[in-house]
């Protein structure tokens, strides 16, 4: 098996269309950092406010971020116990975030 990439055009003129391509990148995580939190917090069961006003997300790096909460009984929510059912709010958060991640990026590759 083989392969050959060939390029047509002025070498510097590609590298500047990739770097525009890449320049996109760091909004869009940024932007989806945002969606992810509020996504998820949209889906949080609310009965003190406390789980859905502790959801957070933080940027890592330029193209990741991270989702989190810090409430003692998320877990116990989101994957349920012996006596209780789960209730995944924050995979559906995840989920959610992820399928608009990938279309975006997407759109930004064209």
């Amino acid at each position: 098996m083989s392969a050959s990439i060939q390029a047509k055009g002025d070498w510097n003129q590609v590298i500047a269309a990739l770097n525009a391509k890449i320049a996109k990148l760091g909004p869009i995580f940024q932007e989806n950092q945002t969606y992810a939190v509020s996504i998820t917090k949209s889906y949080a069961p609310v009965r003190t406010g406390k789980l859905q006003s502790e959801i957070t997300g933080e940027m890592q790096g330029e193209w990741g971020f991270k989702l989190s909460s810090p409430t003692e009984y998320a877990p116990f929510v989101n994957f349920g116990t012996s006596k209780r059912p789960p209730n995944p709010y924050f995979d559906r958060g995840v989920l959610d975030t992820w399928h608009k991640l990938l279309g975006d990026l997407k759109n930004a590759m064209r």
